[in-house]
């Protein structure tokens, strides 16, 4: 059975992955830097998620697009992760 901690990091990297792949470079930079924190203090980690989730511009205001057009299925998997991410912590 997986570890809390390992499903966390599973979930980072699969984000990190997404927005890589859509050119979100400073989300992407965001949960890189927070993967680091998960071994070190995980309830840093998971403060910092949370913080991801709050305010303008946050986590939950994320859609994303193609020269203006609606990513479906991307942003059907973005919402997976960020129910995923909330979940754990």
């Amino acid at each position: 059975m997986i570890n809390k901690s390992e499903e966390l990091k599973s979930v980072i990297q699969k984000l990190i992955k997404l927005f890589k792949e859509q050119n979100y470079k400073n989300w992407e930079e965001e949960y890189t830097k927070i993967l680091f924190y998960i071994d070190d203090d995980l309830e840093y980690a998971k403060y910092k998620i949370r913080r991801t989730f709050g305010g303008m511009g946050s986590m939950n205001d994320i859609i994303l697009y193609d020269n203006g057009n609606l990513l479906i299925e991307e942003n059907r998997f973005l919402d997976e992760l960020r129910y995923q991410l909330f979940e754990l912590c």
